[in-house]
């Protein structure tokens, strides 16, 4: 493991207005059924987003801005959904597994979300990545 800090960032997907919550996916796993591979050719497995995300939830940091600045919310939301928790909760055919997640942010920021001029959101954490 090495000791960078995790630099993630999600695009929204939704956002709560009256709660000031802007939703997305984290990590995506799998895309209607079939591994998904990001920008640089990885892929998450389902069993290591769900180790990271238990990791990531014991020690949530706070929100900013694409991590930049000072701190501008929480993130009281997180949901890891795997293949199979979908079957559990009755979902046969999700379109996406990963980690979902809610950031809820300040006043300021969550206008820049709905103009916007923000199209994603970041998160920091503790974790890091392992080359095998």
């Amino acid at each position: 493991m090495t000791d960078q800090k995790a630099r993630l960032s999600c695009e929204v997907v939704k956002t709560d207005a009256s709660r000031r919550l802007v939703f997305g996916h984290l990590i995506v796993c799998k895309i209607n059924g079939e591994d998904y591979h990001d920008t640089d050719g990885s892929n998450v497995p389902e069993d290591v987003m769900l180790d990271a995300a238990l990791s990531w939830a014991k020690s949530v940091k706070p929100a900013d801005v694409m991590h930049e600045g000072d701190d501008v919310g929480t993130h009281p939301f997180l949901f890891p959904m795997t293949t199979e928790v979908a079957k559990a909760f009755g979902i046969d055919d999700p379109k996406k597994t990963g980690l979902m997640i809610a950031q809820q942010v300040d006043a300021a920021t969550f206008e820049r979300f709905e103009s916007g001029e923000l199209k994603g959101f970041s998160v920091e954490g503790g974790g890091g990545v392992e080359f095998i």
